[in-house]
C-alpha cells in the first residue's frame, strides 16, 4: 500500500518537473492576461456606475487598453486581419487589360490596390470609376464608385454613392472576377443614361 502511493507520488512529482516547464510561459501569460482583464472590467465597472455611463461603453473600453497593454509587451493578440490576395488581384487586372484599354492599378492611402477604369457604354458619355477591393475578396464582391461624372442620385445606387452592379447574393467567387465587375459596371452605366432620358430604368430589378 504505501509503496505503491510511494511510487504514484513520485510519479505525479516527475511529470509535473518534467512536463509543465514546457509549456509554462504561455499559461502563466494567459493567467496574468486573464487576472488583468478582469481587474480592468471590476474597475472599469465601479467607474460606470459611479457616473451613470453605460457599463457595456466602459466594457469596451477595458478590453481596448488591456489589448493594447498585452501587445505592448510584445504579445501577438489572437487574431489577425485578413490580408488582402494582391497576387490574385494584379493576375485579374491584367486579363481585364486585354478586353478595356483604360485600367490602371493604383495603390490607395492605406496601400491596397484599387483600379481606376475609364467606360464608355455609349456614344453619350465617358465615365471615370473606381473599383476597391475588400480584404476578403474573391469571398466578398469589389466596390464601385462612380467619380466622373459625380452621380449623385440614381436608382440602385447605396447611399454612400457606390453603385448596385450585381445583388450581392449573387455575388459568386468562384466564377466572378475583376473582368467581370467591369463588364457589368459597364452594363449599369447604361441603364443609367437610359433612366436619365426616360426616367425608367431597365431590365429586371431586384429589390434590396
Amino acid at each position: 500500500m504505501h509503496a505503491g502511493l510511494s511510487e504514484n507520488l513520485t510519479f505525479t512529482d516527475s511529470f509535473s518537473q518534467n512536463s509543465l516547464p514546457d509549456s509554462y510561459p504561455f499559461f502563466h501569460v494567459l493567467v496574468h492576461f486573464l487576472s488583468f482583464l478582469l481587474k480592468m472590467t471590476v474597475a472599469f465597472a465601479a467607474y460606470a456606475t459611479a457616473k451613470k455611463q453605460p457599463f457595456s461603453q466602459k466594457l469596451l473600453g477595458s478590453a481596448a487598453v488591456s489589448l493594447r497593454l498585452y501587445t505592448r509587451r510584445g504579445f501577438a493578440p489572437p487574431f489577425t486581419e485578413i490580408s488582402m490576395d494582391s497576387s490574385r488581384i494584379k493576375r485579374e487586372f491584367d486579363f481585364a487589360k486585354q478586353y478595356f484599354s483604360y485600367l490602371e492599378l493604383h495603390l490607395t492611402d492605406q496601400g491596397k490596390l484599387y483600379v481606376k477604369a475609364v467606360l464608355k457604354p455609349s456614344s453619350l458619355q465617358y465615365y471615370s470609376v473606381s473599383i476597391y477591393f475588400p480584404n476578403s475578396y474573391p469571398n466578398e464582391m469589389p466596390t464601385v464608385y462612380v467619380i466622373r461624372p459625380e452621380i449623385d442620385s440614381a436608382p440602385h445606387q447605396y447611399k454612400k454613392g457606390n453603385i448596385c452592379y450585381l445583388h450581392p447574393t449573387m455575388w459568386n467567387p468562384g466564377v466572378h472576377n475583376l473582368n467581370f465587375v467591369v463588364l457589368r459596371t459597364a452594363k449599369w452605366l447604361s441603364k443609367y443614361e437610359v433612366w436619365k432620358q426616360k426616367r425608367i430604368w431597365p431590365g429586371a430589378a431586384i429589390s434590396h
